[in-house]
């Protein structure tokens, strides 16, 4: 499930040894369960639409794993998702059961970008790309699947293991940027980084 609180601490750069310590009271606000399905990626907010990455228990029916998204204009109310994307329609290739990932933005002409990114036997990066039909999310709005993007041997920690991806439209230039966040004690010991990338999502 989701749960929606309002904290009103300022972090000292410590932020997992303030919440492992304290616990303020009040701050969970709501609760949402959501069962059949677990939720084994990460989130993004944009304007007032959540997005949120998730995949089928053992329970669940769905064709694949699906990105599910919410209006929290009023994170209190927040009942049931507006829309949800379900990845596997379009034929896309090497899609596994879950996403591990989910990022969303606006692009210049108002519509919402969505870049899903997930992990191969390998673990070689893999993503997604698709784009809503409409400006406003609604229970009607459909989604077209652009394209699919994977690492290499160059380049083959691309999109794996990021615990959280975030896309960002630069003001005025409406360029569109990537920022993963990923934990990796390979690359240089133990060490955490954001990587940033610059999207050209090729829209049609």
């Amino acid at each position: 499930g989701l749960k929606f609180g309002a904290f009103g601490h300022k972090s000292n750069g410590g932020p997992w040894k303030f919440a492992q310590g304290r616990r303020e009271k009040g701050s969970i606000r709501h609760r949402l369960h959501t069962p059949d399905t677990y939720h084994p990626g990460g989130i993004q907010v944009t304007g007032h639409i959540l997005a949120v990455a998730n995949a089928c228990d053992r329970k669940c029916r769905r064709e694949g794993p699906w990105v599910d998204l919410y209006d929290v204009s009023n994170p209190e109310a927040v009942a049931r998702p507006v829309n949800a994307l379900t990845l596997g329609r379009a034929g896309e290739p090497k899609l596994g059961k879950s996403i591990t990932a989910v990022g969303i933005t606006r692009l210049e002409d108002g519509r919402y970008f969505v870049l899903a990114t997930s992990e191969g036997s390998d673990r070689e990066g893999r993503a997604w790309a698709y784009v809503s039909s409409d400006t406003t999310l609604r229970s009607g709005t459909t989604w077209s699947y652009l394209g699919f993007l994977e690492g290499d041997s160059t380049l083959q920690d691309w999109a794996s293991h990021y615990e959280n991806i975030n896309l960002l439209t630069e003001c005025g230039s409406g360029r569109i940027y990537l920022t993963a966040m990923k934990a990796d004690g390979g690359r240089a010991g133990d060490s955490h980084f954001i990587d940033v990338y610059r999207m050209e999502p090729g829209l049609r």
